[in-house]
C-alpha cells in the first residue's frame, strides 16, 4: 500500500525490431516538446545559443555563415554549431552526449585549433570571440544568450557573459475585471525594458491574450493594461512573475472609492469548481471590528449593499438566505469607503484581510474552547540518513531516532510564543502523525526534532522553517520534507500544507512553492512503423527523496557535493529511499 501511494506511473512504448530475422530491442522515450519560443519547437536533446547582440568587434555571431564552437570543460573535442533560420539560433545535437557535473562550457568564433600559435589566434588577441565559462553545468533542452560584456576580461581581451534565456512569447494571459464597471476594448501591452507604446499593444479577447513573439531576439519582460482609449487601467507588471503566479489577472480585487485607486492580483483560477455550501458570512473581528459594524457593508453578485449584524456579542456577521451564490458570483464588502472583492470557496466563510491588503475567506471555527489543532506528518522527515557521507548530525531527521520520537513545536500570535511537545494522533494506518492544539490567533508554526524555543534556523536539518497555517484547512497539517539535500547543508526542513491524514502530493507542494513541477516529460508525436511490432509496457518510476519534496532533479545543486561523488550522478540516497525498509507492502 505505502509502495503504491510513493510511485508514479510512466508508461512508454518498447519497440521490438525485426530485421531478417534478428530480433534487436530498444528503449525511447518520445521527448521532443513545445517550449515558448519564437517560432519553433525546442528538442529537449539539443543545445542552442540565442546570438541576439553578439556583434560587438569585428564579427557577428548572428550571421548564417558564422563559424560558432561550443566547448565544454574537459573534452577534447570542439562542436562546431548548426544555424536554424527560423528562430536564428545556433544548435547542437546533444542526444548521445554524457553530460557530467564537472562540464561547464563556453561559446566561441571559430576554434583554437585552427591557429597554429596564440600570436595569430583572434580568440585570444581580439574582443568578443568568445564567452566566459558557464557558472553552471552545460544542459540539454536550454537556450542560451548573451548577457552582456563579462565582468573580468579573458587573455586580456573582452568576452561576453553568458545566461540562460527564457522567452515568454506564446504564454497565455487572462484578464479578469472583478469591478463590473463595463471596460470594454481592453488591451495589453507588452514592453522589453519597461517602457511602452502603441506599436506593442495586443487586444483582449474573451479575456485572454497572448505574448507576442520575442523581437530580434529579445524577450518581452514586463506588461501592463490599458482601455479603448490607450489610458493605463494597471500597473506595469512583471512578465516572468506575472506567468509563474498563474497568468490571471483579477482586475479590481480592492478599489478605494476616496484615492479612485484600483488593485490588481496575479493568480491562479481564483473560482472553486465546486459550488459553495455556506449560509452566512462571518467576519474576522480584528480586520472588521464589531464597533466599526455601521461602517460595513457586503452586496452579494449584482445585488444591493446590506448592513452586517453583531453575532453573540462578539462577531459580526450577515446572512445568506435567500441570496443566489454560485462559484462564479462575486462578493464585494465595502468598509470605510473601501471595497473589497472575493469570489465563495466551498464551505469557507470567514472574510479576512490579508498582508497585502486583499480579502478573501478562511475556514471559520466557532469553538467554544478557543483552540484548534494542528497537525504534523513525519511520514519522510523520520527517515535516517544514518551512514551516508557528509551528513550533517548522523543524518538525524524529524523526530529523532533515538530520542522516544518526539516532536516540538514553536507557535506564535505575532507577540507571545508558546512553545510544548506534540502528541502522536495514533489513528490507525497513520503511526507518524502528531497534533497539537493552538489557541485561536496563533497562526504561525515551526516544528523541530528538539525542544525548540525561538525562530532561529537549524543548523541540521533538525527544524522547519516558521510557517504560515493555512485558514483554508480544516485539519491543517504539515508534511515535513526528506532529508535530501537539508541533511547535506544544513539549515531548515522544508514541507508544505495540506488536510491530515492525505496522500503526500510532491506536486501539490510544488504549487505552493511556486516550483517547476516535479515530473517534467514533454510530449511528443510517435508514428509508428510498419516494420516495427510494439509492446505496450509499464514501468513504475519511484520519486526521488529530493522530488518528494516537490523539486525537480534538474534544480539539484551539482557543485554540492564536488564533482566525482556518488551524489553527483544520483541526486537522492544509494538507489532510492523509497525502496527502503520503511516501505513494504
Amino acid at each position: 500500500m505505502m509502495r503504491k501511494m510513493f510511485k508514479r506511473i510512466v508508461s512508454i512504448v518498447m519497440a521490438l525490431l525485426v530485421i531478417l530475422g534478428t530480433a534487436g530491442y530498444g528503449g525511447s522515450v518520445f521527448a521532443e516538446g513545445q517550449t515558448t519560443t519564437t517560432t519553433f519547437t525546442i528538442n529537449q536533446n539539443y543545445i542552442y545559443l540565442n546570438p541576439a547582440g553578439m556583434n560587438l568587434g569585428e564579427v557577428d555571431w548572428t550571421k548564417a555563415d558564422a563559424d560558432i564552437e561550443l566547448n565544454v570543460n574537459g573534452w577534447a573535442d570542439v562542436h562546431k554549431g548548426e544555424y536554424d533560420p527560423n528562430s536564428g539560433y545556433w544548435y547542437w545535437n546533444a542526444s548521445s552526449w554524457n553530460i557530467k557535473p564537472d562540464n561547464k562550457f563556453f561559446f566561441t568564433y571559430t576554434k583554437y585549433s585552427d591557429y597554429g600559435n596564440d600570436n595569430d589566434n583572434p580568440i585570444k588577441k581580439k574582443p568578443y570571440y568568445r564567452t566566459e565559462m558557464s557558472a553552471d553545468v552545460l544542459k540539454k533542452g536550454k537556450v542560451y544568450a548573451q548577457n552582456g560584456t563579462a565582468t573580468g576580461p579573458i587573455d586580456g581581451q573582452a568576452v561576453y557573459a553568458l545566461k540562460e534565456y527564457t522567452s515568454n512569447a506564446g504564454q497565455s494571459l487572462s484578464f479578469v475585471d472583478m469591478t463590473a464597471s463595463e471596460l470594454s476594448g481592453v488591451q495589453a501591452q507588452f514592453s522589453l525594458d519597461g517602457k511602452y507604446d502603441d506599436s506593442t499593444s495586443e487586444q483582449v479577447t474573451d479575456g485572454k491574450v497572448t505574448v507576442p513573439n520575442d523581437v530580434n531576439g529579445n524577450a518581452y519582460q514586463y506588461v501592463r493594461f490599458i482601455d479603448a482609449k490607450n489610458n493605463p487601467i494597471t500597473d506595469s507588471f512583471d512578465l516572468a512573475t506575472a506567468i509563474s503566479k498563474g497568468g490571471v489577472l483579477y482586475y479590481g480585487t480592492v478599489s478605494n472609492n476616496s484615492t479612485g485607486s484600483i488593485n490588481s492580483v496575479w493568480s491562479k483560477d481564483k473560482k472553486n469548481s465546486s459550488e459553495p455550501t455556506i449560509k452566512k458570512l462571518y467576519f474576522k473581528q480584528t480586520d472588521f471590528p464589531i464597533d466599526e459594524k455601521d461602517s460595513i457593508k457586503v452586496k452579494i453578485g449584482n445585488g444591493i449593499y446590506e448592513n452586517v449584524i453583531v453575532e453573540d456579542n462578539t462577531i459580526l456577521s450577515y446572512d445568506l438566505n435567500g441570496k443566489t451564490l454560485s462559484s462564479d458570483t462575486i462578493i464585494e464588502v465595502e468598509k470605510d469607503n473601501i471595497i473589497y472583492r472575493f469570489y465563495p470557496n466551498r464551505n469557507l466563510s470567514l472574510v479576512t484581510i490579508d498582508s497585502d491588503g486583499n480579502a478573501g475567506l478562511s475556514i471559520y471555527r466557532n469553538n467554544p474552547s478557543g483552540t484548534y489543532t494542528v497537525y504534523y506528518d513525519a511520514t519522510l522527515s523520520k527517515l535516517s540518513y544514518e551512514g551516508t557521507n557528509d551528513v550533517k548530525n548522523g543524518g538525524k531527521g524529524i523526530p529523532y531516532p533515538d530520542n522516544a520520537a518526539r516532536v516540538y513545536y514553536y507557535a506564535t500570535n505575532g507577540t507571545k510564543p508558546i512553545t510544548g511537545e506534540m502528541k502522536l494522533d495514533n489513528k490507525e494506518g497513520y503511526p507518524d502523525v502528531y497534533k497539537v492544539d493552538l489557541p485561536d490567533g496563533y497562526d504561525q508554526v515551526r516544528f523541530a526534532a528538539y525542544n525548540v524555543q525561538n525562530e532561529k534556523p537549524s543548523d541540521n536539518g533538525d527544524a522547519t522553517d516558521l510557517v504560515t497555517i493555512p485558514g483554508n484547512l480544516m485539519n491543517p497539517c504539515y508534511y515535513g520534507d526528506s532529508s535530501d539535500d537539508v541533511i547535506y547543508k544544513g539549515g531548515n526542513r522544508g514541507g508544505y500544507w495540506d488536510e491530515a491524514y492525505t496522500v503526500r502530493d510532491p506536486e501539490k507542494e510544488a504549487e505552493q512553492h511556486n516550483s517547476k513541477d516535479v515530473v517534467d516529460i514533454n510530449e511528443g508525436t510517435f508514428t509508428r512503423n510498419a516494420s516495427t511490432l510494439y509492446v505496450n509496457s509499464t514501468f513504475y518510476d519511484y520519486y526521488t527523496d529530493y522530488e518528494l519534496n516537490g523539486k525537480n532533479r534538474d534544480d539539484y545543486d551539482q557543485n554540492n557535493p564536488a564533482a566525482g561523488s556518488q551524489r553527483s550522478y544520483v541526486t537522492f540516497r544509494q538507489f532510492d529511499q523509497a525502496l527502503s525498509n520503511y516501505y513494504k507492502l
